[in-house]
């Protein structure tokens, strides 16, 4: 009896480490797919998201860029250069350009 029951506490010791073992390879492949994926995404912006307004000395400079955080920034600055009231921004946050209204909850009657 004791025997068993020992043989039990291993075998689910065992398949308790191996769950948890590929668990974490499939959660380290996942986070490798979301970071090419993300990657991809910048790299494919001009030709995905702004086609038809992107001037071709823009495109170039963006895919002259190497890493994500200059794409990031080229994406920032490729907005605030179409911005057509750029002395509202000096006044509002980022939460306040990102909502669906155009202006903060704070301002809402």
């Amino acid at each position: 009896m004791n025997r068993k029951r020992t043989v039990l506490i291993l075998t689910t010791c065992f398949l308790s480490s191996l769950l948890t073992v590929t668990g974490q390879s499939n959660k380290g492949k996942e986070q490798a797919r979301q970071k090419e994926e993300s990657g991809n995404y910048l790299k494919k912006w001009p030709e995905e998201m702004v086609p038809y307004i992107i001037d071709p000395e823009e495109e170039k400079a963006f895919k002259g860029l190497k890493t994500d955080e200059e794409r990031e920034n080229f994406i920032e600055q490729f907005w605030l250069r179409r911005d057509p009231t750029p002395a509202a921004r000096q006044g509002c946050t980022t939460d306040c350009r990102n909502s669906p209204s155009g202006h903060s909850n704070a301002y809402s009657p």
